[in-house]
């Protein structure tokens, strides 16, 4: 038999199927889904067994939001490894990238490359895999234009599209 258990009045206050479609951040996205479980049904048990978690796992959501409302469903920060970079230095990352690209004719730019000037101006050293995971942390994208060959000549170009289509 499920149990059932006094919910907050604040808890009816909240559209936590809304909520939790906008939510980015899973772990946020299935305690508010949690929420919406217990708002409908009242029990730890089916809310629990729902969405495949412990009971104590759906009443530490529970004290989470009578304690601190919808903001303690957020997933707080957690400690990690810090920067290799400081704020400055990643400030100055996207200006010395474009200085990068724009000393490049027509090719791309490839990660050693960044990799190289990151460790001649910073004196920081990334692995590429670690590069590439700043990047993307960054917001920055591989995806790029198709280049043009340092080599290429337009005008040839020009006079072969003219020339060898038929019309």
């Amino acid at each position: 038999m499920a149990r059932t258990t006094q919910l907050p009045d604040t808890i009816y206050a909240h559209d936590f199927v809304r909520l939790a479609r906008r939510e980015r951040h899973a772990c946020t996205r299935e305690r508010l889904l949690g929420m919406a479980h217990l708002q409908k049904h009242g029990s730890l048990t089916r809310t629990a067994e729902a969405l495949f978690v412990h009971i104590t796992t759906v009443q530490s959501w529970l004290n989470r939001f009578r304690k601190d409302g919808l903001p303690g469903l957020e997933e707080k920060p957690r400690s990690g490894r810090p920067h290799k970079l400081t704020k400055d230095q990643l400030d100055q990352l996207p200006h010395l990238l474009n200085d990068l690209i724009s000393q490049k004719s027509g090719g791309r730019v490839k990660g050693k490359e960044i990799q190289r000037t990151i460790q001649e101006q910073f004196g920081v050293k990334y692995n590429l895999s670690s590069l590439y995971f700043l990047m993307h942390r960054q917001g920055w994208s591989w995806i790029t234009a198709r280049s043009q060959h340092p080599e290429s000549d337009v005008a040839t170009q020009e006079v072969f599209k003219k020339t060898s289509l038929i019309t």
